[in-house]
């Protein structure tokens, strides 16, 4: 039988130029999806352009908390503005700036229920840069946050005529209850928001 020669076990050396080649694309891979990475996460953070001039809201959004609430006018009853009695329903104050208006404060209130279940339940873990959209008769007016403070009743009452404010910077302001007590709310959260405009 003639003989079999016997096949090397050794192991051919890789090519230094295969490491330097293997070496770029990992570059190459890299730069690419970290280019796509922060370019999508600066498109996120860039709050977008108004669309249409000044007119009632319909819908109040805001997409880092997953919230999309209905919107509609609410007047004050004396010198109380409660919300729509639908918890999910968010109020405007009919008496205050229109979202597009060149000054005063845009007021949206909504109910947060302590058993869960209102409009505003979670507006208090928004964050400082977050997009607040808010959908009108005439297009598209959008916010970004810029402070999240909690009240208790004594000084939301000293802050309300400031809130409350008819002119001055064009703003959205936020407001919910806050710290229940067993029976009742304590204070209120508030969220200003300053137009993209």
């Amino acid at each position: 039988m003639p003989s079999v020669k016997k096949p090397s076990t050794r192991r051919a050396q890789p090519s230094p130029y295969s490491y330097r080649i293997s070496a770029v694309l990992v570059t190459i891979v890299v730069v690419v999806i970290s280019s796509i990475v922060l370019t999508s996460y600066a498109q996120a953070r860039r709050i977008p352009d108004n669309a249409g001039g000044p007119s009632a809201p319909t819908v109040t959004r805001i997409p880092s908390l997953g919230l999309s609430v209905p919107t509609s006018p609410i007047v004050e009853q004396g010198a109380v503005l409660d919300p729509p009695a639908d918890p999910q329903r968010a109020g405007w104050w009919a008496s205050g700036a229109l979202p597009g208006s060149k000054e005063g404060s845009v007021v949206i209130t909504a109910h947060k229920l302590h058993g869960g279940g209102g409009a505003f339940d979670t507006l208090a873990k928004v964050k400082r840069g977050a997009l607040v959209t808010v959908d009108t008769q005439a297009g598209v007016q959008n916010y970004e946050v810029v402070s999240i403070a909690n009240y208790d009743r004594d000084e939301f009452a000293e802050k309300a005529d400031d809130l409350f404010r008819t002119d001055d910077t064009p703003r959205l302001v936020l407001i919910t209850c806050y710290d229940w007590n067993g029976d009742d709310w304590n204070g209120n959260t508030v969220v200003i928001a300053r137009s993209s405009a």
